[in-house]
């Protein structure tokens, strides 16, 4: 079926397809379902339902730590190397800051009121996608920087590129989507910093394209032709050309995974609608960019790698016996997490 989609290469064989199924080299059972992965320094973070960030050893694969403080699941995690940080949001409404070297937590971020769900860093701000509003916290201070619920303009413009004026011909699911709206009982499930805008996954099945010079949603991406009701959360903003052959992809590329098995590749630079993957039969859970290839996992129990040239897939791991939660690399190995209460690491 991938094939007939033309999501598989041209040469594709058997063989180089079920590669991903047989490349698994390790197992080990963990205890509660994992929604996070990060690996950094010859470690493991893993955190979810048990409410502590496990800590493992990638060599031997065995815990050696639990980073505890938290009082609901932790969502989601963000490594901010740079810093020596890593960055947890929980649905206790807390946003917690750990120093990676002592691994213990150095900050507590407070006010996220209905949870904590996405995070993204950049060198001045750290941006929390919640329930119904994003907050923006100075790096330096720890102090709240902005709150965000709502944009009051009508929007000239869509994820179309062009600008809308009042003669122009306009979908219906464009037009209910550009009037002025607010976050209130949507879900922000993913965000993501480039340059002066911020993108948050919206659970209308929408991105808002904030403008972070005016704080104001400019622009918001979409589908129209997406399932009514689909939902979009994982997202992985690509700034620079990752393949290694002679064709490079474009740059400023913003990958998004949605609920009807969808991954959707924006142009950031043009705001346009450039690819549609259906590479899983059920709602994307998660991406990640690992040796130079993109990671998707959904709850169909599957990972895939995608070449980010062709945007075919060059190979499926399968495994799992549920949902595949996330997805990390290390010295050139994948890290899948499932809801089966398993980490399996393949080659």
């Amino acid at each position: 079926d991938l094939k007939r989609r033309g999501l598989v290469r041209e040469g594709t064989t058997a063989k180089d397809w079920t590669r991903g199924t047989t490349s698994m080299v390790r197992e080990v059972p963990v205890h509660g379902a994992i929604f996070d992965l990060k690996v950094w320094g010859g470690k493991m973070y893993a955190a979810g339902a048990d409410e502590s960030i496990s800590v493992w050893d990638l060599d031997t694969l065995k815990k050696v730590r639990e980073m505890k403080g938290h009082t609901g699941w932790i969502n989601s995690l963000k490594l901010d190397e740079e810093h020596g940080r890593i960055i947890s949001a929980s649905d206790d409404g807390t946003v917690r800051v750990w120093d990676l070297q002592s691994e213990e937590c150095i900050h507590v971020l407070d006010g996220h009121e209905g949870g904590a769900v996405s995070l993204d860093v950049n060198d001045k701000l750290l941006w929390v996608g919640c329930q119904g509003k994003v907050l923006a916290w100075n790096t330096g201070t720890w102090e709240l920087a902005h709150r965000l619920s709502n944009h009051t303009q009508v929007l000239k413009a869509m994820s179309s590129g062009l600008q809308i004026s009042k003669n122009s011909k306009i979908n219906p699911r464009v037009l209910r989507a550009r009037e002025a709206s607010k976050l209130f009982g949507y879900r922000v499930g993913g965000v993501v910093s480039c340059g002066k805008y911020v993108l948050t996954a919206v659970d209308e099945g929408t991105v808002w394209v904030w403008n972070t010079d005016k704080m104001e949603v400019e622009r918001k991406l979409l589908d129209p032709l997406s399932r009514e009701g689909a939902w979009v959360r994982p997202m992985l903003y690509l700034p620079e050309a990752s393949g290694g052959g002679t064709r490079k992809r474009p740059t400023g590329l913003l990958v998004t995974g949605w609920s009807d098995g969808a991954i959707r590749v924006f142009d950031v630079a043009r705001w346009t609608l450039v690819a549609t993957l259906m590479g899983h039969n059920g709602p994307v859970l998660a991406l990640a960019e690992v040796n130079g290839k993109i990671l998707s996992t959904g709850a169909d129990m599957t990972a895939n790698e995608w070449d980010p040239e062709s945007w075919t897939i060059t190979r499926s791991f399968r495994g799992h016996m549920g949902a595949v939660s996330a997805v990390a690399g290390s010295q050139g190995q994948v890290l899948t997490t499932s809801l089966d209460g398993f980490i399996k690491v393949w080659d």
